[in-house]
Formats: C-alpha cells, structure tokens, sequence
C-alpha cells in the first residue's frame, strides 16, 4: 500500500515537473542501517528517483558527518536527507538532524536491534 501510494506521488511530482533526488548519509556498517540502506536503494530504482548513498567509516566524527550534511542541504539536485541510525556514540544525533535543511529532512530512521 505504502509503495503504491509513494509512486502514485512520484508520479504526481513528475507531471508536476518537480525533480526528486534523495541521498543517505550513514556512518559505519551496522547491519540494520545497511540493509535498510539497500532497501531504499532498491525501492529507489524501481521509482526511477535517483539516490545518492554518502557512507562514512565508523571512525567518523561528528564535524565529518556535518561537513557531508552541509554539501547535501547546498546541492540544489537533493530533495531529501535520510539520516540512518545508530550514529557512532560520539555523534550528537540532535546536532545533526538539526544541520538538516527542515525541508530536506525525510525522517529518522528507526533503531532496530542487529
């Protein structure tokens, strides 16, 4: 149902010729995010809406992830911002999902237990 009701409305934006490009950011390799990140990607093509991954090791620290926020609120082509969780410990999630442009951000991700 989700599914059918998102492309209806991709559908609607292209008639509209609103451009819809979505990016991710994520830092490490926990299972969840990752396979939730390949989910999007996959749902992504079969939408046609390009989708642009930004994965940053684990060892990545909170100005890092704030630098790849910034460059994705300042690139015109992106329409939204998919945070996924868990960050690292010495990220501040709200520090971050504060730096994203309102309009961009799509939701938190839920944390799911590996």
């Amino acid at each position: 149902m989700l599914k059918t009701e998102l492309t209806a409305d991709v559908t609607r934006l292209r008639e509209d010729e609103v451009g819809i490009r979505l990016a991710s950011v994520m830092a490490g390799t926990d299972f969840s995010s990752v396979a939730y990140e390949q989910r999007i990607q996959r749902l992504s093509e079969k939408m046609g809406v390009p989708y642009f991954p930004c994965r940053l090791p684990e060892s990545a620290d909170e100005t890092q992830m704030l630098d790849v926020i910034h460059k994705l609120n300042d690139d015109a082509r992106i329409s939204g911002i998919l945070v996924f969780r868990p960050l690292p410990a010495r990220i501040d999630e709200s520090t971050i999902f504060c730096a994203i442009v309102p309009c961009r951000i799509i939701r938190r991700t839920p944390e799911v237990s590996s």
